[in-house]
């Protein structure tokens, strides 16, 4: 009798672990399908939009559902202010003042070590603060 009961059991336990490994992989096969799925989204719309007259260079948000916006229409750019009911027309830009960011910039960036760019940031503060680092603190502390 006591035999049975321990095997019920572990039957139990191990019914309970396979529910759970299946679950798991229908978990798995729902992420790769949303993740396939918004890739294929992502690249039909970028082949859409590619032969366009139209696109957005900038968006800056001002407040909740306002935002700024620089788009370039034909060889123009323009400054649009969206709210989320209207859509109001700001400014004319020339193209000589309007700076493009574009993929090698961000290769660059992406490319720099840290130690590159917080060593950018602590030049940044030591020129606010007026002082420079020379190394000297460091042979105090030894």
């Amino acid at each position: 009798m006591l035999l049975s009961v321990t095997d019920s059991g572990f039957m139990n336990v191990l019914e309970s672990i396979g529910q759970l490994l299946v679950l798991l992989l229908i978990l798995a096969f729902v992420l790769a399908l949303a993740y396939y799925a918004s890739k294929w989204t992502a690249r039909f719309q970028n082949t859409y939009s590619k032969g366009s007259n139209m696109e957005v260079i900038e968006t800056i948000r001002l407040q909740d559902g306002k935002y700024l916006q620089i788009v370039k229409v034909a060889d123009k750019y323009v400054v649009i202010g969206l709210g989320k009911e209207s859509i109001s027309y700001i400014c004319e830009l020339s193209p000589d003042s309007v700076e493009r960011f574009d993929a090698t910039t961000a290769q660059n960036v992406s490319g720099m070590s840290f130690s590159k760019v917080l060593s950018h940031f602590t030049k940044s503060d030591e020129s606010i603060n007026g002082k420079v680092n020379d190394g000297s603190d460091e042979n105090k502390e030894e």
